[in-house]
């Protein structure tokens, strides 16, 4: 087991910890791809380091902020990771397919960045991986597998040697993959057709193939809360040591699926993240700060206990209070889905409306094109339709998918009020999650969930649109529909258009705002909704289009 032994202090207000250790277990190894650390993460990786783990950290890049005593390896000792690739796909999915590469060149066990380590890994256990969810499905998460063997040699072929379709596919998935590009590499177009073909599902396909499904641990060993659930890990008035048993190693975070107020904060005092931040020894507060976050660890490092039953409640009591309150918020959250499903049922036959009057020879402008959804219903109508979007993700997209198209005028660039050259952001999971995230991309600082540190921004051309539809309206005399979904950029395109009078020669216009992303905003936005809702109808001028 790691102990501290002795500490090197630092002029900064907290300490650096120096670990001079032996680690007599099993080494243990992840992938980071990207350049910071998040502090979940540090604790992850440090978290098997108290258990006596050497701990190897693969990295693309030059990561600042790693946790002392994990060794750092670039990526490329074991393959090479392509940037056009990644953004073609994701981090996630060359870590699905460098963790089985790793192994085969190492032997360590493989543990994603978001593996907290609750107990040390068996040291005769050759087979290590398990069931996870509601469903009883294995992931990958945790993975220890013979270094040669038919699962081994199964797994690097399917890698190395893409099949047409994954074999587990049925109709439906196919006909998708079909549809795809076919000048994409083709592990691209089975990732874009299914994104976990090649994590979960490729592991269980070939698991079973091989004859090894029933080694699999239960549920309780590696993934012991469900990914549904995992709000217990920073509730402070949750305990989601409920969920653990003697059998338990590993607790899985899933940070890819972290709400973004967890996501943007420190953890809340008594929560497990803040309690195990406190055990393990990392600062969350410095470490969001960029500062250096390995602090003290409560001593002895030990596997942490769930807390006695209170007094006169038993401890199945205590777990089915935990799993009341856990479908509690799991309730709350449908109620939230199911309210923006009516909001985009309401926008979708909002549109449809629309689409239902227009003729050819009308004019819509779509700004914020993103795709081309809409773009793409407004030109079945015979109209002609000019758009605009500066997020190159998305020129792409609407250029193969629309490009051609007679009717159709694409601007790749940003609308404001003024011309010229203005920086865009993008969202800080755009490297994860491309085609969500691009929708998020915009030219006004201060967002929330936005990337704006150095080197992360993007310059784009901006065009003037209220001199742009002044000229198209001195042209065709009037605009049928204007879509707006331009990500903060709205608010001084709408005052400008109403202080020209501009909507009086458009039929309808429907904007998506974004107060809720911009708080520094808030207050104008709320007296332009006041402003608006007295001066148009809401079929003239609406500000709730979603």
């Amino acid at each position: 087991m790691a102990k501290l032994l002795g500490v090197t202090p630092k002029a900064h207000k907290h300490f650096i910890w120096i670990f001079f250790v032996t680690f007599d277990r099993r080494p243990v190894a992840s992938l980071w791809i990207g350049d910071t650390l998040h502090y979940l993460n540090q604790l992850c990786l440090k978290s098997h380091l108290h258990h006596g783990h050497p701990v190897i950290l693969y990295c693309t890049d030059d990561v600042k902020n790693v946790p002392i005593g994990v060794e750092v390896r670039p990526a490329s000792d074991i393959m090479d990771i392509s940037s056009q690739r990644v953004r073609e796909t994701s981090a996630s999915f060359w870590s699905n397919v460098f963790r089985y590469k790793m192994i085969q060149k190492t032997g360590a066990i493989w543990i994603d960045c978001d593996a907290f380590c609750f107990r040390p890994f068996p040291e005769d256990c050759e087979w290590i991986f398990g069931v996870h969810g509601l469903r009883g499905a294995l992931n990958c998460g945790v993975v220890a597998i013979p270094q040669a063997g038919p699962l081994m040699d199964m797994l690097l072929d399917y890698y190395d040697n893409p099949p047409d379709y994954a074999p587990w596919w049925g109709k439906k998935q196919c006909e998708k993959m079909d549809s795809l590009p076919k000048d994409l590499p083709q592990t691209t177009r089975i990732y874009r057709a299914e994104r976990t073909a090649f994590g979960p599902q490729a592991f269980t396909y070939f698991t079973k193939k091989a004859g090894v499904f029933d080694q699999a641990l239960g549920v309780d060993a590696l993934y012991p809360v469900p990914f549904q659930l995992n709000d217990v890990f920073y509730d402070p008035h949750s305990r989601p040591e409920g969920w653990f048993t003697q059998n338990t190693l590993s607790v899985h975070l899933y940070t890819n699926g972290i709400k973004p107020y967890w996501a943007n904060n420190p953890p809340l005092p008594n929560s497990f993240a803040a309690r195990m931040c406190q055990k393990i020894g990392i600062d969350p507060v410095a470490s969001m700060a960029g500062e250096p976050a390995d602090i003290e660890p409560e001593t002895p490092v030990e596997s942490p206990v769930p807390p006695p039953p209170t007094a006169g409640a038993s401890a199945s009591a205590q777990n089915a209070t935990l799993r009341i309150e856990a479908l509690e918020q799991e309730l709350k959250k449908k109620g939230r889905q199911a309210k923006r499903k009516a909001q985009n049922s309401w926008a979708d036959g909002f549109l449809e409306g629309v689409c239902g009057v227009m003729r050819p020879g009308d004019l819509a402008l779509d700004l914020g094109a993103n795709a081309g959804d809409v773009s793409e219903r407004l030109l079945k109508t015979g109209a002609d339709v000019i758009a605009f979007d500066p997020e190159p993700w998305a020129v792409d997209k609407i250029k193969a998918r629309l490009g051609d198209h007679p009717n159709y005028t694409f601007h790749h660039a940003a609308v404001g009020i003024t011309d010229g050259i203005v920086r865009m952001y993008r969202a800080s999971n755009f490297a994860n999650n491309e085609k969500n995230a691009s929708v998020k991309s915009t030219i006004i600082s201060g967002g929330r969930m936005i990337d704006e540190s150095e080197g992360k921004g993007i310059d784009v051309p901006v065009i003037n649109f209220v001199a742009f539809i002044k000229t198209i309206i001195e042209e065709r005399g009037q605009i049928a529909f204007i879509k707006m979904d331009i990500e903060g950029a709205e608010l001084d395109i709408l005052q400008a258009m109403d202080e020209a009078n501009l909507f009086q020669n458009i039929r309808c216009t429907v904007v998506e705002t974004h107060e809720r992303k911009f708080r520094d905003l808030r207050p104008r936005f709320k007296q332009l909704r006041e402003h608006f809702e007295g001066k148009y109808r809401p079929e003239h001028v609406n500000l709730n289009w979603k």
